[in-house]
């Protein structure tokens, strides 16, 4: 089949096709379609539509005609440009635009450097046979624009004919290859609209729309997430619709003097103070580097899974001591000096246990700011008292130990995320957003905390 050059000011939508017949059967997740979609909205892209179809010759030629068939459309491709005979995308486009399959002389060299840096004395991967199915990898099209792999080798394709940006299908290296891609659509005068995105930590979606008015002119919606919600707007015409909006180094800069919007933020700011912000976690983890303060947890119902996200920070050691599992009671009382008579008389999942886990670490590590849980993740083992979900967070900083019981009957892996979002927005809001504690004991989110004094303890 081919086709007819296309102009590129006619180009007005953008489709994306993930290649893969693992993503199909469920053995790979697709976090392709996630990421581009995502990317493209950042930049006030409108993605019509996502197809997933096997790394079938027909399936394949199947959606890049359908899509392509009213030649105003551009398609991202994700898949098909390995080194194995199902990896079909340069063979499909030079059949789909009757151009030539020629090698990319620089891939060819990095792959040949490769081979001999890494194998210099292995007969098989020096073979022929070998070399000629890597080199595969190095196959582009004679009229193709070569967009850079700095993280693989299989470069990415533009081919204005049809038009298609063909890009491999592992995540990390098309994120290496994003900018130049971005740069490509750039150009491509594609309708772009204003986009606005405000999370809002710990206030359901219902509750959002209950007490905030939306601006007029934008297509609103909402992302219901573990932690609250995230609101998103776009503006219902393209930016070129609008002669206040001007482009600076190839990115739109938004609507000048936008009052609409600006209305929206001090709106939502003011209704819920503190929760409009882009990540507590990261920003709590940032305060305690800049002021080379620690934080130390005791986990029970999560596992860890604190502890694991701190660690996914780069230089988290310098901040994270480290860390205690105590799931079991005897990890309580052993490494926690969790009394027995609590453990009995109260349970593991109590106010009293949360409280004797935080003073214990208060004792094991001697860090500014200390976390321990307890609760009942499920799906099983609650009560009519306890629920499933039900949960007893304590935060510990000086000799101050805070406590408070939240129900969060989501599933153990979002319960875990859960959390892990209340003590950090907490902790967020009490040492960035708040001057005392009283101020953030009396707040929306601190409210279901209580200080208890040490002569709680026997």
């Amino acid at each position: 089949m081919r086709t007819s050059p296309i102009q590129e000011k006619e180009i007005e939508q953008i489709k994306i096709c993930i290649v893969g017949t693992e993503v199909i059967n469920g053995f790979v997740l697709d976090t392709n379609s996630r990421f581009f979609a995502s990317r493209l909205y950042q930049i006030g892209y409108r993605v019509s539509e996502i197809r997933k179809i096997r790394d079938e010759r027909a399936d394949v030629l199947h959606c890049w005609r359908e899509f392509s068939s009213d030649r105003k459309t551009l398609i991202i491709n994700s898949g098909g440009l390995g080194p194995t005979d199902d990896d079909l995308t340069v063979d499909l486009a030079a059949e789909f635009t009757g151009d030539e399959i020629i090698f990319h002389d620089p891939t060819v060299s990095r792959i040949r450097h490769y081979l001999q840096s890494r194998y210099p004395n292995d007969p098989e991967k020096q073979s022929d046979r070998f070399q000629e199915r890597i080199l595969r990898q190095a196959r582009t099209l004679k009229n193709a624009q070569i967009i850079r792999n700095p993280k693989g080798f299989a470069p990415g394709l533009w081919i204005k004919k049809i038009p298609l940006i063909a890009l491999p299908g592992f995540p990390k290296e098309i994120d290496g290859m994003w900018d130049e891609v971005e740069k490509i659509i750039g150009n491509l005068d594609i309708p772009r609209y204003e986009t606005h995105t405000f999370p809002v930590w710990g206030i359901p979606e219902s509750e959002l729309y209950d007490k905030i008015t939306m601006p007029e002119g934008f297509i609103h919606g909402v992302h219901a997430l573990h932690y609250g919600t995230r609101l998103f707007l776009r503006s219902e015409k393209p930016i070129a619709d609008h002669p206040e909006v001007h482009e600076q180094n190839g990115k739109y800069s938004g609507i000048k003097d936008n009052q609409t919007i600006a209305d929206l933020e001090k709106q939502l700011k003011s209704t819920f103070p503190g929760l409009v912000t882009h990540n507590p976690f990261l920003e709590f983890i940032d305060y305690l580097m800049r002021n080379h303060r620690t934080i130390c947890t005791a986990e029970s119902c999560t596992g860890g899974y604190i502890a694991n996200e701190i660690t996914g920070i780069p230089g988290a050691s310098r901040i994270f001591p480290g860390s205690l599992v105590v799931y079991h009671n005897l990890s309580k009382e052993k490494l926690l000096d969790v009394p027995a008579e609590i453990l009995e008389k109260f349970g593991a999942v109590s106010e009293e246990t949360a409280f004797y886990m935080n003073r214990g670490l208060k004792n094991v590590f001697g860090v500014d700011f200390r976390v321990s849980v307890t609760g009942i993740a499920g799906p099983d083992g609650g009560t009519q008292e306890k629920p499933v979900g039900t949960v007893f967070i304590s935060l510990g900083f000086g000799d101050n130990i805070f406590v408070g019981r939240f129900l969060f009957p989501f599933g153990r892996e979002n319960f875990k995320k859960a959390v892990h979002s209340t003590i950090f927005q907490n902790l967020y809001l009490r040492f960035l957003h708040y001057t005392s504690d009283d101020e953030w004991l009396s707040s929306r989110s601190g409210t279901g905390f209580k200080k208890i004094p040490e002569s709680f303890a026997p």
